[in-house]
């Protein structure tokens, strides 16, 4: 205990010279190695966050000086959960889990107080009959940018020309506003589904996409498909196909503009199937009007594919880049940001190709169009469980590569991550892109890439870029931020005061308008950062 004070009392004296201020809380020696975890944010003057494993559940408080006041065991949760999340509000937050009985497969919900309780009793808001028994989560859970939409939905696709989606919408306090089925045409063999968003008025957006050949990204047919809040109607259900000339689109994404009421879909693409990476495409669509605001594919020219490039060639420059980020702006432009992110294995399987990733579902359990489908059965899946700490993303060590990095490629290898430079795009209304810039960074790991990759705070004026650079053989933490302009500030850097520091930011939390919560490992111990930006 004393270590630690003296540890902070140093951390004190140099955050207080810097711009930035940053707390550490103390480990809890009752964590087992196998805890998962998930920050879920701050309310009635506290910090709030998930620590569980398979049978045990707890609910963490912590002040703002980042001390534990108190800690909630969560015993109506069931054993056998799939999966546990979370939708934070000011002063209360929901919290969704999945698990089977028999074979009843149930999605519940139930509210949680500031205090970490729970208020009333689980809300059962779907179910399912299957005869098997479940490995993965059936339901995916999606809320809209207000969170006074909540969509629980699952996906079935019995029938191969033909794929249901059973939708079943809640507001905020749980409460049923109704509950549909929509079935949607796949006439193409490679047909999926893929993109789920609901928006601020309740409609629920998602794409249906065509590959070339199965299982790979080369996507040469895309379609939106609207569904109104206010009708179930097989007649009330919105298609519109975007027109795709002489490209491939790859790592495709969707995001809604509520407040311009526009529908956003950003991908990389390339000229030949399998080819490198030539360019982004961006569509924009009027969602109130059903019109085509914008169709825009933007070459990466020398310039930027120069700055982007860390040890590859100009040709090949963005062959290692995967969509990560599509901030919003309120003139209707938005900010996309990509990062380079790749493996390989120090063995007789060498380095494995962007489309063996793609086909595997991505560095970093980066989404294809067959993550929303349970891969044993015909229901759906989450499509984001690489975001949830819960998952693949544990600190102990687990791979967000289903557990083994190479997937079916041989275990005996030492696989190594690394996550490179990220690119920062700026486009107008219109699709048009007005700047570019890179943050430079390398790491790498072996077997585990916890310690990779970045975290993102939005502070309205910038964007913050938090990371682990190695600095010899310790880890140091940055913050580098870029304004409206494309213009990069590097922030003083978190420095490992402690060699036994591992700082996670992939899994850090924004909680305040210029405050994050950054986990770290010390000794073995979950612990967490508050960081003041």
């Amino acid at each position: 205990m004393r270590c630690w004070k003296v540890l902070f009392m140093i951390f004190w004296g140099w955050t207080s010279a810097s711009a930035q201020r940053a707390i550490f809380s103390e480990p809890d020696r009752e964590d087992t190695r196998q805890m998962a975890f998930e920050i879920i944010g701050r309310m009635g003057g506290n910090i709030h966050v998930y620590k569980g494993d398979r049978s045990n559940h707890f609910i963490s408080l912590f002040d703002m000086n980042m001390k534990q006041v108190k800690k909630h065991k969560l015993d109506f949760i069931p054993e056998k959960v799939f999966n546990i999340d979370f939708l934070a509000y000011r002063d209360y937050y929901l919290m969704f889990y999945q698990f089977q009985r028999k074979n009843i497969v149930y999605a519940m919900g139930v509210r949680m107080d500031s205090e970490g309780k729970k208020v009333g009793e689980p809300v059962v808001m779907d179910t399912t009959q299957i005869g098997y028994s479940a490995s993965n989560k059936i339901y995916s859970v999606i809320n809209s940018e207000d969170k006074e939409h909540i969509l629980v939905f699952k996906i079935s696709k019995k029938l191969e020309k033909q794929h249901t989606v059973s939708v079943v919408h809640y507001n905020k306090n749980l409460a049923e506003l109704s509950k549909d089925q929509i079935s949607i045409a796949m006439p193409d063999r490679n047909d999926q589904l893929t993109g789920f968003e609901v928006d601020n008025r309740g409609n629920l957006v998602f794409m249906r996409t065509s590959s070339t050949l199965r299982q790979e990204n080369a996507i040469n047919k895309l379609s939106l498909i609207i569904k109104p809040a206010e009708s179930s109607d097989a007649a009330s259900i919105r298609v519109k196909d975007v027109e795709i000339k002489s490209m491939f689109l790859d790592d495709v994404h969707l995001k809604i503009d509520n407040q311009n009421k526009n529908l956003i879909v950003t991908a990389l693409f390339t000229k030949v199937r399998r080819g490198n990476i030539d360019g982004i495409f961006n569509y924009v669509f009027d969602s109130e009007a059903m019109l085509e605001k914008a169709s825009v594919s933007t070459l990466f020219d020398e310039q930027l594919r120069n700055d982007s490039k860390s040890d590859n060639s100009l040709k090949t420059a963005f062959n290692e880049f995967y969509l990560k980020n599509i901030v919003v702006r309120k003139d209707g432009g938005f900010i996309v940001a990509a990062e380079s992110m790749y493996t390989n294995s120090r063995g007789a399987n060498g380095p494995i190709s962007r489309w063996d990733m793609m086909a595997m579902g991505g560095p970093m359990g980066m989404m294809t169009p067959m993550d929303f489908y349970m891969w044993n059965g015909g229901w759906g899946m989450n499509p984001w469980m690489w975001n949830n700490p819960m998952m693949w993303g544990s600190p102990w060590g687990m791979s967000p590569w289903m557990m083994n990095p190479m997937w079916g490629r041989g275990t005996q290898n030492v696989n190594r991550f690394y996550a490179d430079n990220v690119v920062v795009l700026s486009f107008d209304p219109t699709g048009k892109m007005e700047w570019g810039n890179v943050i430079r960074k390398s790491q790498f790991d072996d077997n585990s890439d916890n310690r990779l990759y970045y975290g993102l705070a939005n502070t309205g004026d910038k964007l913050h870029f938090i990371f682990n650079i190695q600095d010899r053989r310790d880890w140091v933490m940055i913050d580098q931020s870029i304004d409206g302009d494309g213009q990069i500030t590097r922030n003083p850097s978190i420095k490992n005061l402690d060699k036994g520091f591992d700082f996670m930011p992939r899994f850090a939390r924004q909680i305040g308008a210029r405050q994050i919560v950054v986990p770290f490992m010390h000794r073995n111990y979950l612990c967490f950062l508050r960081l003041e930006i």
